[in-house]
């Protein structure tokens, strides 16, 4: 949003000074602003087309300037959960992921049957080879039908992404549930 109003800012100012140059007197005060407003408007321009495009530009391509996972996308996946370790107990259940992203942010959401959730801040940390990605979610049940066998909770992730693929995705919750995520 800071960059939108930056943006507006600096091209409104530049249009401004665009017109009324011949009336202002102080001619250096008017080149100076210009010079500013364009900069401003030309690099909130740049920042725009990074954050938006360029970014998912492969590493390779990038001369290695940014480096960054890029899981965008609708997952298909399949939970398995189980509570206070009985992997035997193992309860299986189907959802829908959908990971949106841009060069600075990344948001999770899930749809299931039962419920919805949607993460908060995802925190990457960059190991040689591959990436995690760790971040907190709140799931809320659909309906109020299920608050009994699905509460309303908290809970967080781990995915372990190499080379743009995910290869391990687990979470656990403060309900006492464990388990991992499996894109179908």
């Amino acid at each position: 949003m800071k960059k939108r109003i930056i943006l507006i800012i600096s091209f409104t100012t530049m249009m401004v000074f665009t017109f009324y140059q011949k009336s202002i007197s102080f001619d250096l005060l008017v080149i100076g602003l210009k010079v500013i407003s364009t900069t401003g408007t030309l690099l909130s321009i740049a920042d725009l087309l990074w954050n938006r495009f360029l970014w998912k530009i492969p590493a390779k391509m990038q001369l290695k300037i940014y480096k960054r996972p890029y899981i965008e996308g609708t997952y298909n996946v399949e939970l398995e959960s189980h509570k206070n370790g009985k992997i035997s107990q193992v309860q299986k259940s189907y959802a829908q992921i959908i990971i949106e992203q841009d060069s600075e942010n990344i948001s999770i959401s899930l749809n299931s049957v039962t419920g919805t959730s949607q993460s908060g801040k995802v925190d990457i940390i960059r190991f040689p080879g591959r990436y995690e990605l760790y971040y907190h979610y709140y799931m809320v049940p659909k309906e109020s039908t299920q608050m009994k066998t699905n509460p309303a909770h908290d809970g967080s992730a781990k995915i372990i992404v190499e080379k743009n693929n995910i290869i391990l995705w687990e979470y656990w919750t403060t309900r006492g549930t464990k388990g991992k995520i499996v894109v179908t």
